[in-house]
């Protein structure tokens, strides 16, 4: 059976531990290296306020992966979206929900769920995982997401700070990277 890292989930709202923390993007990039680490995973990026302002009251990051990964992420959310509420709002109330179905559908045994437990220690991560291709296919991606915002992942993709094994994709390293 996978663990599905349940133990620490922050709940929505930091009912169950404080997120208080202002997210920088120094721990984003951690957090990327958990993830770039694991075999399913071929790319990582950081969007929302974090990577607009290099700091945020959480973190967002898409997680690139093989396209059996991601239909099985879309087939779990489809499934919490339409049984939790009957409604189809994937963003606003099923952060948890993602981050579970993001975690099963990479596989992510015990080992890698303690590390990114403690690579999120303090504050709240909400993860996307999308296709290969993912910002080339925005309109076709955007159709598999139950999502009530249709332009979703057109701004996500606008937002998107691609790491790259703690280097951007350009391969600059953080310190070279001038913010815009």
């Amino acid at each position: 059976m996978i663990h599905s890292c349940l133990s620490s989930f922050p709940r929505e709202k930091g009912t169950m531990m404080n997120t208080t923390t202002q997210v920088t993007f120094w721990q984003a990039l951690e957090v990327g290296r958990v993830f770039l680490s694991h075999p399913r995973v071929s790319g990582v990026s950081v969007v929302g306020s974090v990577a607009r302002d290099k700091r945020g009251n959480d973190l967002d990051m898409v997680v690139v992966t093989t396209g059996i990964c991601y239909a099985s992420f879309v087939c779990e959310m489809s499934a919490w979206t339409q049984w939790e509420t009957g409604e189809t709002d994937y963003y606003g109330h099923f952060k948890q929900a993602r981050r579970s179905a993001a975690l099963n559908a990479l596989q992510f045994d015990a080992g890698f769920c303690g590390w990114l437990d403690l690579a999120t220690r303090g504050f709240l991560l909400d993860v996307h995982l999308m296709p290969s291709g993912w910002k080339e296919h925005v309109n076709e991606v955007q159709r598999h997401l139950p999502h009530l915002d249709p332009n979703f992942v057109g701004n996500i993709a606008r937002d998107a700070v691609e790491l790259v094994a703690g280097r951007y994709a350009d391969g600059s390293t953080l310190r070279e990277v001038s913010w815009p």
